[in-house]
């Protein structure tokens, strides 16, 4: 697997014109950064992070991409007057040999509920070309979850629920339900207080994050699905905040239940689990169920990536 995951320029542009994600990054290195450093950047892209290292004081900067959009950094770097700091190298960060170990290690790393982008375990196995006691941007991020109402704004959904140009494709909606999905809400649709799920630490391989939560409604509300977020620790007093109500590129993650009218005193039990496979994706699964106010369940139910397209595993349905 490359690190190289978005070959067109466009998601570049797009990623550096998200301001809270580069404004972020920028903030950070110059907190962090003391003049002299020497700076790994896996997964450079075009460069926006080196030259942010760069301007921040770095003596040196290595900019590590694995696709072809590396052939811009060099003449970024020129560009702005850093082509003696900057070095561009093309390849898989994993397999990179530098001559010197960097002082700061840094990676836009985080997909979406900061797993997506499949880069956790490649920026661990990139650790050592930085010194024992070298800094990691970002640190760590902390994943947080809350039940949600989300109604419409899951056609992943319920669109399977109609025809498509006249034909019947309500069997797929089973395999739908066992998906997350990307999203962008607001505050409003989230009926429960916000739960830490887990943290992730940069630098460190993956692990099994599993958490068992509960939530107790308090007032008549509609639940159809789990959200989650995360907040990432970037050095220096900096974060990046990705909460609903928050825009940026990577809005937050719908993980779907089963629809409940919940009534006050009603009670949601989900365990959530997340792991990163053998081929760096990550899978999550969650069960669950409903209770009510003398505890007796009213509806339980189990969701599987890995189960998805598997009608007969024991996961399939509620």
């Amino acid at each position: 697997m490359s690190t190289a995951h978005y070959v067109g320029i466009d998601y570049h542009r797009w990623m550096m014109q998200d301001t809270k994600r580069t404004v972020a990054f920028r903030d950070a290195l110059k907190a962090v950064i003391k003049p002299g450093d020497v700076v790994v950047d896996i997964g450079a892209g075009t460069g926006i992070l080196s030259l942010f290292a760069a301007e921040a004081g770095a003596s040196k900067v290595y900019a590590i991409e694995g696709g072809p959009i590396a052939s811009i950094i060099s003449k970024v770097a020129e560009a702005n007057g850093y082509g003696d700091i900057i070095v561009p190298i093309q390849g898989d960060a994993r397999k990179v040999e530098l001559p010197e170990q960097g002082d700061i290690l840094m990676s836009d790393c985080m997909g979406h509920f900061v797993l997506s982008d499949r880069m956790i375990d490649v920026v661990a196995q990139c650790r050592h070309l930085v010194k024992e006691d070298g800094i990691v941007i970002p640190d760590t991020c902390t994943l947080e979850v809350a039940p949600a109402s989300l109604g419409p704004l899951l056609p992943q959904i319920h669109d399977w629920d109609e025809p498509m140009f006249g034909f019947d494709f309500s069997v797929g909606r089973p395999y739908a339900e066992h998906e997350a999905y990307r999203i962008q809400i607001s505050p409003g649709m989230l009926c429960g207080e916000h739960e830490v799920f887990g943290t992730i630490v940069i630098g460190a391989p993956s692990q099994v994050w599993e958490k068992k939560m509960n939530w107790t409604f308090h007032k008549p509300t509609n639940v159809d699905a789990l959200v989650g977020w995360f907040t990432a620790h970037m050095g220096g007093g900096v974060t990046i905040e990705t909460a609903p109500g928050i825009q940026s590129h990577w809005g937050q993650m719908a993980f779907p239940i089963p629809y409940l009218q919940a009534q006050p005193g009603e009670r949601l039990e989900l365990t959530l689990r997340a792991v990163v496979n053998d081929m760096d994706y990550p899978e999550y699964s969650w069960w669950g169920g409903f209770y009510d106010t003398n505890n007796e369940l009213i509806m339980e139910f189990k969701r599987d990536q890995a189960k998805r397209f598997d009608p007969d595993g024991e996961t399939w349905h509620q």
